[in-house]
């Protein structure tokens, strides 16, 4: 009886220490520069200062979010819908690095390269019920084909590009997840119940005429369960 007891408090010892090693295999870096690939039109609209996440096999992705992003002075969260923007609207750019194994939510491998993010929502015709809680959803596109100016309005367009960047018929995605937090820094948390890794980042925003800011959290790392 005593060896048992012995055994059952090594493996409660080690049961508690896994998430703790869990959370150390990712992490956040903060970059203070653009890629110098940039497209002028892309680059000019974000603000230099970004995260890179960092993975056990070295970095996987860095991300910057735009200027001054414009949201309505007035917005009203539903059940499905947390944020403020407007399908298809600029909101920042994403670096893919070749050692990280990056894929979309899906699970889509997107190659190394330099991508725009855009703001979508998830479609409502019926292939896709029970896939997501709520609809918001940042897109992938590469930086070749996407210039970052102006709001991209129409959703076949902005499907069929985001498409290309995982050389898909369906957009390169990442599910956005809503937070009530502000935080002053960019934080990363684990989901152990998914394995997915949370990103929760400050992104300054234009509220009608007076500067903002907003707290976007998504998954940087994992993918739905299909």
């Amino acid at each position: 009886m005593k060896n048992w007891g012995i055994l059952t408090i090594a493996i409660l010892i080690l049961v508690q220490a896994l998430p703790l090693t869990a959370a150390e295999t990712h992490k956040l870096d903060a970059i203070s520069k653009l890629p110098a690939e940039l497209p002028a039109g892309v680059a000019k609209q974000l603000r230099p200062e970004g995260i890179t996440v960092v993975g056990p096999d070295g970095p996987v992705c860095d991300i910057w979010f735009g200027k001054d992003i414009s949201v309505p002075a007035e917005f009203n969260p539903t059940l499905t819908v947390k944020y403020p923007f407007a399908s298809g609207q600029f909101l920042g750019a994403l670096r893919v690095h070749a050692s990280g194994g990056f894929t979309d939510f899906r699970g889509q491998e997107l190659n190394a390269g330099l991508y725009t993010l855009r703001y979508g929502r998830q479609p409502e015709d019926g292939n896709h019920i029970g896939t997501s809680e709520t609809y918001d959803f940042l897109l992938a596109l590469p930086t070749n084909i996407d210039d970052g100016t102006g709001v991209i309005s129409n959703e076949d367009e902005l499907s069929e590009k985001s498409g290309q960047a995982a050389g898909s018929t369906h957009p390169a995605i990442l599910s956005m997840l809503p937070t009530e937090k502000k935080p002053e820094k960019p934080e990363l948390e684990h989901d152990s119940n998914h394995d997915f890794w949370i990103a929760t980042l400050p992104c300054q925003v234009k509220r009608g005429d007076k500067a903002d800011s907003l707290a976007l959290r998504f998954v940087v790392v994992g993918r739905a369960l299909e």
